[in-house]
């Protein structure tokens, strides 16, 4: 599900910030972008939001993060993701920045 160009473009996004980078997963929230994961086949869905935040939400304080800038694809699939990230940022007082690319949509 992850494409490796908008993965690419947005961790070199990262680097020339000097921010840390984290891959947003709907089933294990914030994957930091050191962490190497299994596999695994999960699509999130509005059901299952609610839980993401609430994980989010943890992570959030967990790496000490104090601004979020989230870069998406303009995609039906993707807007769920926002909505959690949102929800958890909000929870959290954090401010967020999103950037949607509409390239490939």
């Amino acid at each position: 599900m992850y494409s490796r160009e908008h993965i690419s473009r947005v961790e070199a996004i990262a680097s020339r910030l000097q921010h840390p980078f984290f891959i947003l997963s709907g089933l294990l929230g914030l994957i930091p972008s050191s962490m190497s994961i299994p596999n695994y086949d999960f699509l999130l869905t509005d059901e299952w939001v609610e839980n993401l935040a609430q994980k989010l939400s943890r992570q959030l304080r967990c790496y000490e993060i104090v601004h979020v800038l989230f870069y998406s694809k303009n995609k039906p699939t993707w807007s769920v993701y926002r909505l959690a990230l949102e929800q958890a940022t909000g929870a959290n007082n954090i401010p967020i920045q999103v950037f949607v690319d509409l390239s490939d949509t």
